[in-house]
């Protein structure tokens, strides 16, 4: 290659191809290839967090004189563990969560626990007001140290594989920023279809 032409772009779909940077339509395609991972992460992430929030008010209460208040309980600890989990994402991170792999089996972690969620709502475990608490929490958690650190991961390796080849790091960014948005929207309007079907069926 001269260096007048341009480098292939790392990660590109077509390979053996060469496109300039004014080729859009291929740098989108390979930011979306390249970002594919941290995509399902955000999408399935908000996906359990929407969809399990919609229920807590049919999580039934161990302590039959707080018909009410374990709901109200629930709905509080999600919001600010939520937020704690968002706020660890400044500290110093354990090597498993310095890589999207490793956000990734948080996930899958995530799913199980949103089964277990729903299995105790379907009274299949014994009634226990502090464990489904903890276990609210620790989904919230979850969801929001996993949403913070899928949009940082994006930055971070859009903007070193662009860099390493004929491309705008801007441009890139962009795209990946609004393809991060769109999985988020597509998981609330996933979300929301199936606590319209759960709600007829629990």
């Amino acid at each position: 290659i001269s260096r007048h032409s341009a480098p292939l772009l790392p990660g590109s779909p077509s390979k053996g191809a060469k496109f300039r940077t004014s080729d859009s339509s291929v740098v989108q395609g390979w930011v979306l290839e390249s970002i594919r991972l941290h995509r399902y992460v955000l999408f399935f992430t908000i996906f359990a967090s929407i969809f399990s929030g919609s229920f807590f008010s049919k999580v039934k209460t161990a302590d039959p004189n707080n018909a009410t208040g374990l709901g109200q309980l629930l709905y509080f600890t999600r919001l600010f563990a939520d937020l704690a989990g968002r706020i660890f994402t400044f500290l110093p991170r354990p090597g498993m969560v310095k890589s999207i792999n490793g956000l990734f089996v948080i996930m899958l972690l995530r799913m199980v626990l949103l089964v277990i969620f729903f299995l105790y709502i379907l009274d299949l475990f014994p009634k226990n007001d502090t464990f489904i608490v903890v276990l609210v929490g620790c989904c919230a958690f979850q969801s929001g140290f996993n949403a913070v650190l899928v949009y940082e991961y994006v930055g971070i390796k859009v903007q070193k594989e662009a860099g390493e080849g004929d491309c705008d790091c801007n441009c890139a960014k962009s795209i990946a920023t609004k393809a991060l948005n769109m999985s988020f929207q597509y998981a609330c309007f996933a979300a929301c279809l199936c606590n319209v079907l759960g709600v007829y069926l629990l």
